[in-house]
């Protein structure tokens, strides 16, 4: 599964956050604009970050924030919405 690394302006389109690198699995850098709907096959160009410093998250990881999640309470009710139709769509609070 790739993992955004942030937000940068798209060179195509000037959408000043659009353009969303990723890096895959095999290390290899790739974005993509969501203003424009374009393939980027090299985002960074000449000014591309440390990887070193990226930390991909393992399964372990994902699965201990979603327990995390769990522990919370459901939203009760908060701005006129009944307690229930928050339930049904998962929406927790600390």
């Amino acid at each position: 599964m790739a993992q955004c690394l942030s937000k940068i302006p798209c060179s195509k389109c000037g959408s000043s956050d659009g353009l969303q690198p990723f890096l895959s699995e095999d290390g290899v850098v790739t974005g993509f604009c969501f203003s424009c709907s374009t393939f980027h096959k090299d985002p960074y160009g000449d000014n591309k970050p440390d990887l070193s410093a990226v930390k991909v998250k393992s399964q372990a990881d994902i699965q201990a924030e979603i327990d995390e999640i769990r522990e919370c309470g459901y939203v009760g009710l908060y701005r006129n919405i009944p307690a229930e139709y928050w339930k049904r769509y998962g929406v927790r609070a600390s």
